[in-house]
């Protein structure tokens, strides 16, 4: 009897934790998202602008100020898509010329090269402008607003880094425009 309990007791609880477990960790169908301009994600919820969009929450934007900021975003992605379809193409170029019985020298390359480069150099001009654009449009109180959720999530990652270094493990690697960390203490 207590067997029989004990065993309906667990298959209760197992079904209410799959019972609501299982669609919190659903992901969308991904031909239902085509339209959005990144891919889903928990750090892609606000503006569609990736992880930087998160730092916006508390900017009280109004919603002509969503409304461009999601234009620039989906304008920038698909620049940004387009270019790394030269990159795919040019590194597929690369491969073919490499695996064939052609001689290949590194002027025979360099060509490709250059394209790929100004690919990546198209990407990087095409996000700066959309961040700039971004920034245009806040006015002084959302700029505060701003800097003061992003002067949170670096002190949130820094903690974070300096409890993976407490546990032994390797933490990210800094961003450009982080400062460096302080060097370690004298061995005594």
């Amino acid at each position: 009897m207590i067997r029989q309990k004990l065993f309906t007791s667990m298959m209760f609880t197992t079904g209410l934790l799959m019972g609501t477990a299982l669609p919190a960790m659903a992901q969308p169908d991904p031909a239902q998202c085509m339209d959005k301009p990144f891919p889903p994600g928990p750090h892609h919820r606000v503006l569609g602008l990736g992880p930087m969009g998160d730092i916006f929450a508390n900017a009280n934007l109004t919603k002509e100020q969503r409304q461009k900021i999601r234009d620039l975003a989906q304008k920038t992605r698909q620049e940004v898509v387009a270019q790394h379809a030269v990159i795919r193409q040019t590194h597929e170029q690369v491969m073919d010329l490499l695996a064939s019985s052609k001689k290949v020298t590194q002027e025979t390359l360099q060509p490709l090269f250059a394209k790929e480069e100004a690919a990546h150099k198209a990407i990087h001009n095409a996000e700066v402008t959309a961040a700039l654009s971004v920034r245009n449009l806040l006015t002084a109180d959302q700029l505060k607003a701003v800097e003061q959720t992003y002067g949170k999530r670096k002190e949130l990652r820094s903690k974070i880094d300096n409890l993976l270094k407490e546990a032994g493990e390797a933490p990210r690697p800094p961003a450009p425009g982080d400062e460096p960390p302080p060097p370690p203490p004298p061995a005594e």
